[in-house]
């Protein structure tokens, strides 16, 4: 837990990847543009099967440039059935991937089985950044807690597991493609992992 509070203290003072969709914090600094990247890829989804991962930013739709959730959403709901061609970065490297939006809720608005954030990198003050790791290592604790005691309760319901887990090679392989998006993603996989370890050894089993 010390280890992720002087690691995400560090890391504020830097920089980290934030969710600035509704950000409303006067001491927070924007570094660079915002992007809207993809926080969440569904099983089975259109987007899976373009090959759309987790952290790839959207940069255009159809070549208009995409610069906020919100249009993104718009785009996508209007083409159901079409199939739209979504330029994405990841790390630095630019792709094109062919998607064909679906009405999987049957409400006549095209999806693709995403969840979207506008992300920028934000950095604090030293004497702020240092007190948002103590908040983010107690909050995330709390997190962690939470998802373990859902994940418990399905299984003895007999629902399986309610999220998938990684062991020592799932978890290589989301450190290295951290360590393609940046240093500031890097910073914020190897504090998550290392409050996830402090969550497990507090258990009594």
């Amino acid at each position: 837990v010390i280890f992720f509070f002087f690691f995400f203290g560090a890391g504020f003072i830097i920089g980290l990847p934030t969710d600035v969709t509704e950000l409303n914090d006067k001491f927070a600094r924007i570094e660079g543009d915002r992007a809207v990247v993809i926080q969440q890829v569904e099983k089975g989804s259109p987007a899976e099967s373009a090959g759309i991962l987790l952290g790839d930013v959207v940069k255009s739709i159809d070549g208009a440039p995409i610069s906020d959730v919100h249009s993104m959403v718009s785009v996508v709901g209007a083409a159901t059935g079409k199939e739209i061609t979504v330029d994405i970065v990841r790390g630095k490297e630019t792709f094109s991937k062919h998607v064909v939006p679906s009405d999987s809720d049957g409400d006549g608005v095209g999806r693709i089985g995403v969840g979207l954030a506008s992300s920028a990198i934000v950095s604090y003050p030293w004497y702020i950044a240092f007190w948002n790791g103590i908040v983010a290592a107690f909050s995330g604790l709390l997190f962690i807690f939470l998802s373990l005691f859902i994940l418990l309760k399905e299984a003895v319901l007999g629902n399986g597991l309610a999220f998938d887990l990684s062991g020592p090679v799932g978890i290589a392989g989301a450190v290295g493609q951290s360590a393609r998006l940046g240093l500031p993603y890097l910073i914020q996989m190897t504090g998550m992992i290392s409050l996830s370890l402090a969550a497990i050894n507090i258990l009594p089993f």
